[in-house]
């Protein structure tokens, strides 16, 4: 983090503190009871017993509510299934071959807190995880008057702004034998309850996933494909505050749409002349004046084409190309630059098998795809680099983004939801970068939101159509992850409890009432254990096979 991050850290924490000091003096003069407000540390659960005619007005269709939550059943238990055997399998895979610790691993980004996890960002995921939690909630409430539980109050989460929603049911009514003598939910009656919070999770992400696939066909790629990735330290690149993460438009006032247009403009400037890049940032445009080093000549590199990243179920990827790797030649013609290879990409055809150098040694008989952007035309499937060949001349990297291919690769998701990859690719998509190097989506922010821009009707919203396709994402995201969460079967979730009554339900077949409790309660209790456990060792696992 560089200083500016570490000063606007300390302020949020400063500001978080005071705003503690200020809920510890509230609530230990009274000020915060007297408003049935009660604090748990800094969080703030504001509670009202308003919205008692909503909910009854809510829970009249009472046969549909409970067909729904019925549904949410099996939908429960499958979730319980899935995340278990991942559980199970990622253990397995870190006691058999651990991976090395990453970003991934941090405490903090394993929670799903917006601003703390750095993979969420704030905005987005504030909004995604209170509506999350408000349909959870609510659901939950919903059922409860459905199935004639008194819902004692609701109300809002909030640290410094609101964080969610909750509802609180009589819980000696919900729970069978702690009742008081008047209603107690029967089993069925507590499942559908416990149910109906994850079943609405899994529903809004459904609703709004088909609304996000739908709208990335109204947005299409700018054009423009070369990237700013670095800036050399000490540069003088870096002394024109050249930025990262920029889309260059122009070199000395050339579009310049590819990196090897970028490369061929700048080899037309002296050595010791200066280069005007003027770049796209934030939906921003800006020129940047950069002297060229002394004795520095922009040409052809002989080390290969760097690759950067291979894209997901392309040829590159099913040969075995890897980051870091370097294409020397193709079919024996030598490959040492960005021209070189989009030369020889042009004379290919789909479905042309291409003898592949790497590394200058190894040999890979790779079957070219169609290009997405133009099926005539062969398709490899690699992330490139032209650090190499502008780097030591103007002290910036330079890599060509597949905006393309990334696009296209995000529109066909879905089509690879009947397979387990498919859908673990869509549960990772926002940490894939973190895993892989490369790939990965958290939105149209940062670069992505230069590169892309909407289509017909959609244009006419701007860059507005961006937010809400992201904003599309990330309540989807953040819900169907939610309730799979919910699903474990480890009491206090939903999926505990709803465990609980099932192992119950099944032993009492074979038993007394009284002892199939118990057995049922001990088993959740050991699974409750054994999911925090593995939770820990895949936190703490790389760190320590590391060592």
């Amino acid at each position: 983090m560089d200083g500016g991050g570490w000063g606007l850290a300390l302020i949020v924490l400063a500001f978080v503190l005071l705003y503690w000091l200020v809920v510890e003096y509230l609530r230990d003069s009274g000020v915060l009871s007297r408003y049935n407000i009660t604090a748990y540390g800094p969080i703030l659960m504001i509670r009202t017993v308003r919205g008692q005619g909503l909910l009854e007005a809510l829970a009249q269709p009472r046969r549909a509510w409970r067909v729904y939550a019925e549904a949410g059943v099996p939908l429960m238990v499958l979730g319980m299934l899935v995340m278990t055997g991942l559980l199970l399998f990622f253990d397995l895979l870190l006691m058999t071959s651990p991976p090395k610790p990453t970003i991934v691993h941090e405490p903090r980004n394993i929670l799903l807190i917006p601003g703390i996890n750095q993979f969420i960002p704030l905005g987005y995921g504030l909004v995604a995880l209170f509506i999350t939690l408000v349909v959870h909630e609510l659901s939950h409430a919903v059922l409860c008057r459905v199935e004639g539980i008194r819902v004692k109050s609701m109300g809002i989460l909030t640290l410094v702004v609101p964080i969610g929603g909750f509802a609180e049911p009589d819980e000696s009514q919900l729970f069978e034998g702690e009742g008081d003598g008047g209603k107690v939910a029967t089993r069925r009656e507590r499942i559908r309850i416990l149910t109906a919070g994850v079943m609405s999770n899994f529903t809004i992400a459904l609703l709004t996933f088909v609304l996000f696939f739908a709208s990335l066909y109204a947005i299409a790629p700018t054009g423009y494909s070369a990237v700013v990735v670095g800036v050399d330290e000490g540069s003088a690149a870096q002394a024109a505050h050249v930025p990262t993460d920029a889309v260059i438009l122009a070199v000395n006032g050339v579009p310049t749409h590819t990196p090897e247009q970028v490369v061929e403009e700048v080899a037309k400037v002296p050595s010791g002349g200066s280069v005007v890049l003027t770049v796209l940032k934030g939906g921003r445009a800006a020129s940047y004046t950069v002297p060229m080093q002394e004795g520095a000549v922009v040409s052809v590199s002989t080390e290969g084409l760097s690759i950067q990243g291979v894209v997901k179920g392309s040829p590159a990827e099913g040969a075995g190309l890897e980051r870091g790797m370097r294409i020397t030649a193709m079919d024996g013609v030598p490959i040492r630059s960005l021209e070189d290879f989009a030369r020889f990409m042009q004379s290919t055809t789909p479905y042309q098998w291409v003898d592949v150098e790497v590394n200058g040694t190894e040999h890979h008989t790779i079957q070219l795809a169609p290009a997405p952007d133009n099926t005539s035309r062969g398709f490899l499937g690699v992330y490139y680099s032209v650090g190499d060949v502008v780097g030591r001349a103007m002290g910036i990297r330079i890599a060509h983004f597949p905006a393309s291919e990334y696009l296209e690769g995000l529109r066909s998701l879905p089509s690879h939801l009947d397979e387990p990859m498919g859908w673990l690719t869509l549960l990772t998509l926002p940490i894939m970068r973190g895993i892989t190097g490369v790939g990965g989506f958290a939105g149209f922010t940062g670069v992505l939101s230069d590169l892309y821009h909407p289509l017909g009707a959609a244009s006419v919203l701007g860059d507005v159509w961006l937010v809400l396709s992201s904003a599309l994402f990330w309540v989807g995201w953040v819900n169907i992850n939610v309730a799979l969460f919910n699903c474990l079967p480890a009491v206090p979730l939903d999926g505990g409890h709803v465990f609980r009554d099932l192992l119950t339900g099944t032993f009492e077949r074979i038993t007394t009432r009284q002892r199939a409790q118990r057995l049922a309660s001990w088993i959740v209790m050991a699974f409750a254990y054994t999911i925090f456990a593995s939770i820990v060792l895949m936190v703490i696992g790389p760190y320590i096979a590391a060592r």
